[in-house]
């Protein structure tokens, strides 16, 4: 099967190493890709394939993360973190926990729509609901990485023990670690459920997303 004229082109443009790292670009030929197999064949013995342009796509969007935690409400600093992964990632998926033995302010559909409203502007950003054990959702979603925000010396201690208890269910799952920014360093969800009904919207607003600040009042009452 011989690659088109414009696959040809676009893949020229594409970076030099294979996401894998099992192949490496050496020069691209009419009508066929010239590729040597870092695992052993030489300049001299080049392996010859046609890849189809979306088998390449497919292979270079393979940097994809998950962050997943229950965002009940999703606040400024939830917020930070997504933003902040998604421009590390080809593609981040915000996964919410389902967890129907515990008492939520919001429903997990409810949530899923909070925090699809306020990425949406995050075209790399993908949000779902999940139930379970993290490790097998981020398996589900064709990823390795799980993202965790951290915020004080209390979050590491957590974070240190679910890591390697993750770590035990797949170890071929990692987990890294984004620090809160300054500002967000002390907001948390139970804080926010907690000054909802004291704060006004301003004060509110510097917590969670000012769009989300409606739902948030129709909640708290």
């Amino acid at each position: 099967m011989r690659a088109s004229g414009a696959q040809l082109a676009k893949l020229a443009s594409l970076t030099e190493t294979c996401d894998d790292e099992l192949f490496a670009i050496h020069r691209v030929t009419t009508g066929r890709i010239q590729i040597a197999s870092c695992g052993g064949a030489s300049e001299n013995e080049p392996v010859f394939y046609a890849v189809t342009l979306s088998a390449w796509e497919l292979n270079r969007m393979s940097r994809r993360a998950v962050y997943t935690g229950s965002f009940d409400p999703i606040s400024l600093g939830h917020l930070n973190v997504i933003e902040r992964s998604s421009r590390l990632v080809d593609e981040l998926i915000v996964g919410v926990g389902h967890n129907i033995d515990k008492q939520s302010l919001f429903t997990a559909q409810e949530r899923v729509d909070l925090i699809k409203l306020v990425t949406k502007d995050l075209a790399n950003v993908e949000v779902k609901m999940f139930s379970g054990l993290a490790v097998r959702f981020v398996r589900e979603c064709g990823s390795r990485v799980i993202v965790r925000g951290v915020r004080s010396l209390g979050d590491i201690e957590a974070e240190f023990t679910m890591t390697l208890a993750n770590r035990q269910l797949d170890s071929d799952i990692e987990t890294v670690f984004l620090m809160a920014d300054d500002q967000f360093s002390h907001v948390s969800s139970s804080l926010i459920k907690q000054i909802a009904s004291l704060a006004g919207d301003e004060e509110l607003a510097r917590f969670v997303p000012r769009v989300i600040i409606p739902q948030l009042r129709a909640k708290i009452g």
